[in-house]
């Protein structure tokens, strides 16, 4: 059975970090969006002459926000008990919250929307072309763009199922699921055993649970290999968005607002490598955590400021308008997904 008090322990210090990094990231979007709107150039996206070292110092706070961040999870899950060193992890995956039904429906629609504007603004240009010669055409000079479109259909998908997942899910299973189940070689030794894995003096209270006798009602063994598979396409997504920032020679790579962009990719791409992790049960929560926190902090210091300020035609952006929407509703989504797991979730210790 799952140890409560340890439980209860790891999921208060989970809480107070998170409350911490919500607070940090507001503070950041709005700095960032004060930064943008006066210090940095509109069109070439550099800083102006006027910035002076207080403004410059900005990028500097936040790389070692980041550092911190990825330093301290290093040890802020980590226990020693017993002699043994030990990892947080979570008991399951948390489905089937009313936040993650919504922001995951949210983050499917814009996928699905910017899909839209996408098609349209290929299949209805009026450039005078034939349709053939302005599709060959838009392969050509964008080939990113075009594996794109299917690559956020794709992902729209993804998330129109998770939302459906989350609707038909039973959260409460997560709460006793595991304290039946959950007997690892690698878990929190405190944990008690059931009837049929003895007192532990025979030698098996360590055994793996038999697969033969899961829970049928565990959320975890209903996902299919197609949704798994699925999972993968907000990686591939990120990934080539990153791709294609490099190797757009239209713009400057190294300004601040590009620098931005990328890391808000990258650190989308390695939330997103955390989460299909947890669904196939790799349930470590640092990883998990110090991914989902980056991310939410990198949307926060580039996508916001480049929606709000380009809404109101201040800034001249790099990407789509609705691109950034999507990012900032992925931020959402992973917020949802930081509650979800704290307000919910279960908390054992791995070696």
């Amino acid at each position: 059975m799952v140890d409560e008090a340890l439980s209860n322990s790891i999921k208060t210090k989970n809480k107070k970090i998170a409350i911490f990094i919500g607070v940090v990231t507001v503070l950041f979007a709005i700095l960032r969006i004060i930064v943008t709107r006066f210090y940095i150039d509109p069109d070439v996206h550099f800083y102006t002459d006027n910035a002076n070292g207080l403004v410059l110092s900005f990028d500097w706070v936040t790389a070692l926000c980041v550092v911190a961040i990825a330093v301290s999870s290093l040890f802020i899950y980590r226990y020693n008990k017993d002699g043994y060193k030990y990892l947080a992890a979570s008991t399951s995956f948390v489905q089937g919250t009313q936040t993650e039904v919504y922001t995951s429906s949210l983050a499917g629609f814009l996928l699905g929307a910017s899909a839209v504007v996408q098609f349209y603004s290929v299949f209805f240009k009026n450039d005078g072309l034939p349709l053939g010669e302005r599709l060959s055409n838009y392969i050509k000079t964008s080939p990113f763009d075009f594996i794109l479109f299917f690559l956020t259909i794709l992902c729209a998908v993804y998330f129109f199922r998770t939302a459906a997942a989350a609707l038909n899910y039973d959260i409460g299973a997560d709460e006793n699921y595991y304290a039946r189940t959950y007997i690892n070689s690698d878990s929190d030794t405190t944990n008690t055993t059931d009837n049929n894995q003895g007192d532990g003096k025979d030698g098996n209270a360590n055994k793996k649970p038999d697969s033969s006798k899961m829970d049928s009602s565990n959320p975890e063994q209903q996902y299919s290999q197609g949704y798994i598979i699925l999972s993968f396409m907000p990686i591939l997504w990120s990934f080539l968005n990153i791709f294609k920032c490099f190797f757009d020679m239209t713009k400057a790579v190294n300004s601040p607002v590009r620098i931005y962009e990328l890391m808000c990719f990258l650190a989308l791409s390695a939330y997103f490598v955390s989460e299909a992790r947890m669904l196939v049960g790799r349930h470590k929560i640092s990883r998990f955590f110090t991914y989902a926190y980056l991310s939410v902090i990198f949307v926060a210091v580039s996508a916001i400021p480049n929606l709000i300020l380009s809404a109101f035609w201040i800034l001249k952006t790099n990407n789509s308008q609705i691109l950034y929407a999507v990012e900032i509703v992925f931020a959402l989504y992973i917020a949802a997904r930081i509650y979800s797991q704290i307000r919910y979730s279960k908390f054992i210790l791995e070696r």
